[in-house]
Formats: structure tokens, C-alpha cells, sequence
């Protein structure tokens, strides 16, 4: 019997180990998959903790408001306290009321607003070819996913969102002209997307 606890014990050691393993690896398979990245591409996201937490904390504030006004339609993403909303508003009382919530939210330090309401579209006769939710999710995964699998580019130091007309918005940091050049090539050449508007900062 005692033999058995230690043969026992001796089993599940290593594999107590390998399980921690495939889960520590987890983030990374999905490149291992789709594409010849590196390790150091992938998992350079040189960001303090502090910093990633201020994101946070924005983004639970932002979130705060859209449950007040009762809205789920912007979407929201942050990088180093620059926060980026897109989205279309069900009308223009709930567009600026958010706008002005956000607005006196501590810590951001800059707020590209590229959200709208019906009324306030210069070209309204075009809304039918405008991409609903479902569309523009599928496009803006594929571009992600484009990111991912692309060698030179740190995918985890950008953002991306995509808004009802195609447009794709990158918010982030390359380490160089070229790797922010590469990423705007691989956002206009993905499937559906129309324009790219990009805020890239570029620091080593």
C-alpha cells in the first residue's frame, strides 16, 4: 500500500507540472499555430503593471457611464490611458451625455472620439450599406487574428476596432516606422475593411 502512495505520488508530480505548463502556454498556441512569430513578438507588451492598471480603472469608469445612459452600443478601447470610442448612438442626447461623462473621467490623457448618432451622418442616404454588429465583429477578428499572425509585429501593443462603415481604428505602439507601417498594410489589406485610421505612437 505504501508503494502505491509513492508510485502514485510520483505520477501525479509530473503531471501537475505538465498541466501548469499547457496553461502558462496557452496565450501563446495560437501563434505557434498560424504563424513563424517569435516569442519576443508576441509577448512584448513593455507596460508596467501600474500602467495597465490605470487602463483598467478607465475603462471600468467608462463602462459605469454606458450602464447609467443605459447603452452598450460604443465600443471602447484604451492604451496607455488614450482611450478610443466608436460606435453609432441611438441618438444624440445619449451620444453626448457619454461624450461628456467620459470627459471628466481622471487619468485619461487623450480621447479620440470617432462615435455618432443617425442624424448627425453627413451621407444618410448610404445607412443600407452600413455593416451591422455581427459584420464588423467578423472583419475586426480577422484583422486581429492578421496581427497576430504576422512576423515583426508585436500584436499585444495595439488595439483595434472597427466602426459601421468599415473604417479600422489602431490605437497602440510600434517599436519603429516599419513595424507601424506593417501593421497599416496588414489592416487595409484585410477582407472588408475600407480605411484605416490610425493612432500609433512610435517609441523603442
Amino acid at each position: 500500500m505504501f508503494c502505491r502512495k509513492i508510485l502514485l505520488t510520483l505520477f501525479l508530480i509530473p503531471l501537475v507540472s505538465f498541466c501548469a505548463i499547457i496553461l502558462e502556454a496557452r496565450a501563446e498556441i495560437e501563434d505557434i499555430i498560424l504563424s513563424p512569430k517569435t516569442l519576443i513578438d508576441r509577448a512584448l507588451e513593455a507596460r508596467s503593471t501600474s500602467d495597465i492598471v490605470k487602463d483598467n480603472e478607465i475603462i471600468l469608469d467608462v463602462n459605469a457611464a454606458m450602464i447609467k445612459l443605459k447603452t452598450y452600443r460604443p465600443s471602447t478601447e484604451i492604451y496607455e490611458q488614450r482611450l478610443l470610442i466608436t460606435g453609432l448612438f441611438i441618438d444624440k442626447i445619449t451620444h453626448d451625455s457619454l461624450k461628456e461623462a467620459v470627459g471628466q473621467i481622471t487619468d485619461i490623457k487623450n480621447i479620440y472620439w470617432h462615435a455618432s448618432y443617425p442624424n448627425n451622418l453627413t451621407n444618410n442616404s448610404n445607412k443600407n450599406t452600413y455593416l451591422n454588429w455581427n459584420e464588423a465583429l467578423s472583419i475586426r477578428t480577422e484583422l486581429k487574428f492578421n496581427l497576430i499572425r504576422t512576423k515583426g509585429i508585436a500584436d499585444v501593443n495595439f488595439r483595434v476596432s472597427l466602426d459601421y462603415t468599415g473604417t479600422a481604428y489602431i490605437l497602440g505602439r510600434a517599436r519603429s516606422e516599419k513595424e507601424r507601417n506593417r501593421v497599416l498594410r496588414v489592416a487595409i489589406n484585410t477582407d472588408g475593411v475600407k480605411n484605416v485610421v490610425d493612432y500609433i505612437d512610435i517609441r523603442p
